[in-house]
């Protein structure tokens, strides 16, 4: 019953529009957020999930944890801002916004400027819970601030931020477990689960044309009463399991001058939610009226158009911790290795031998102009590095009434650095996908009691974090045939380059509570 009153007071806490953006952008957990995910090895709390599901086995008992964050976006200028006070970013990039089939870098309409980036922000809860010495079950999640699940796509030709764009903006679900083999000695194994959706779109239109303007009329346009019924619009949203597994080994089961000297392995399976290929059917029932002496003619015209796509992927990822956790500090190294090589961006494909188009009885060779091409190796695999540490002084008595409820007040103080290469290659050709080398540099500090209530036989922690991830600049210049092209394609850019940078900040707050 205290655990139960415990775990419904965390969720009471949480904010009305709770959020929280997935495990690979920021992380999991406040500890772990304030060294910049660095600490396979050492972090035990509920969203061990995730990083590790082994070292949930290092938990004394059960534990909770509750974290909000919030941060912003500040990305560069794409192509070369304006020397004004405040500075202007001049729209560098061309594309067809007038829907008049041409790309004119003279036409105002045609010039694009990105949207505005969801900030980063959100809510994590977590619950781990202790079966004697050999068995520890976890569960974390994540909660986006404005929805459950963004599926947004993107023209391949126009540049975006493909690690940033939306990938926020999901909710996540990981459950582990992990087992003791001996003394030191952990194995877990855990479940991401992730949402993926399916569209169905059914479209009929009775166009009603008037034959003097299909022959004449003002000599541009043709006018034409449109009746547009959705005869069926469906969307489904699933779930999809990617499993997780790890293991610790403590060394000190060699020799108690090594206790606290750990390394692990851990092993995420690649999320690859592909949206299933949707099809959108049209019926046009055209009445044509006055046309010669035929009077007027039904020309039935049926289209379907199939596409798929990508709804959202996580690279497959090998993780090599190592770790020294002492009582009184803690040092951490991490390596992963993300296979990027095997993930496709979440850009739209028309099927060409599934499209149709009728007109009347005759069945016409439907042929999709202007197909976006993407090159055959898009993203490379990468390698990460994580540095983290803590610092723990000894914790102060208290005393008196009121002091010695609470019996200790301790502190810690933690620091990380990260460095993670983009994988994005360089935007030479038609598509711009951007990534950016990236530095994580973070700090994090926390104070510690005891429960003045009795209700709980382990600490209470608070801490709170910062992280800024500075992105490199960046220059993809673009090939001069394709810039100086007698037909400019979409997402071109003026000044023949696109620059790309800037710093994501984030910053938040957790509450631990050992049970």
């Amino acid at each position: 019953m205290k655990r139960m009153l415990l775990l419904i007071t965390l969720v009471l806490l949480a904010p009305a529009t709770a959020s929280a953006n997935p495990a690979d952008l920021f992380g999991l957990g406040g500890p772990s957020m304030s060294r910049a995910r660095a600490g396979l090895v050492i972090d035990h709390d509920p969203f061990a999930a995730w990083r590790n599901p082994s070292a949930m086995g290092f938990a004394p008992r059960d534990e909770a944890s509750l974290v909000f964050h919030h941060g912003f976006v500040n990305l560069s200028c794409l192509g070369v801002e304006e020397s004004t006070r405040p500075r202007i970013c001049a729209p560098n990039i061309l594309f067809d916004g007038n829907q008049d089939g041409l790309v004119s870098a003279d036409s105002a309409a045609d010039h694009w400027s990105p949207g505005a980036m969801d900030a980063p922000a959100g809510i994590q809860f977590g619950y781990l819970r202790a079966f004697g010495k050999w068995l520890r079950v976890g569960m974390a999640f994540n909660f986006p601030l404005k929805r459950i699940v963004l599926f947004e796509q993107e023209d391949a030709y126009l540049p975006w931020y493909v690690r940033w764009k939306s990938r926020s903006q999901r909710i996540g679900i990981y459950l582990s477990g992990s087992v003791r083999i001996v003394d030191g000695l952990y194995v877990g194994l855990g479940v991401s689960v992730l949402a993926r959706a399916r569209i169905e779109l059914d479209f009929s239109v009775d166009a009603e044309l008037d034959g003097g303007d299909i022959t004449g009329g003002d000599g541009d346009s043709v006018s034409a009463d449109l009746s547009i019924n959705p005869r069926n619009i469906r969307a489904d949203v699933r779930p999809t399991v990617s499993p997780i597994a790890g293991v610790t080994w403590d060394l000190g089961m060699l020799s108690p001058k090594l206790e606290g000297v750990r390394i692990g392995v851990v092993y995420r399976h690649p999320v690859i939610l592909k949206v299933d290929p949707a099809v959108l059917n049209l019926e046009f029932n055209g009445i044509v009226n006055e046309v010669g002496s035929l009077g007027e003619v039904l020309i039935p015209i049926r289209t379907q158009i199939v596409y798929s796509a990508v709804d959202f992927a996580t690279p497959r990822q090998i993780a090599v911790g190592l770790g020294w956790d002492q009582p009184r500090f803690a040092f951490m190294a991490d390596i992963t290795w993300n296979q990027w090589s095997k993930i496709l961006p979440n850009v739209g494909r028309i099927n060409e031998e599934l499209t149709d188009l009728q007109i009347g009885l005759v069945d016409l060779d439907a042929q999709v102009l202007n197909a976006r091409q993407l090159d055959s190796e898009l993203f490379r695999d990468t390698v990460e590095v994580r540095l983290g540490g803590e610092w723990r002084p000894k914790g102060k008595t208290l005393e008196g009434k009121v002091g010695g409820r609470f019996r200790e007040l301790g502190t810690v103080v933690r620091a990380g650095y990260a460095y993670e290469p983009s994988f994005v290659p360089d935007q030479t050709a038609l598509t711009t996908f951007l990534d950016n080398p990236t530095h994580v540099v973070s700090l994090g500090t926390g104070l510690w009691t005891h429960d003045p209530f009795g209700m709980m036989g382990g600490r209470i922690s608070l801490d709170v974090f910062a992280q800024a991830h500075i992105l490199e600049q960046r220059i993809h210049v673009k090939d001069p045939a394709l810039v100086g092209a007698a037909e400019l394609a979409p997402g071109t850019p003026m000044l023949g380059e696109v620059r790309s940078g800037g710093v994501i900040f984030v910053a938040g707050a957790s509450l631990h509570l050992s049970i």
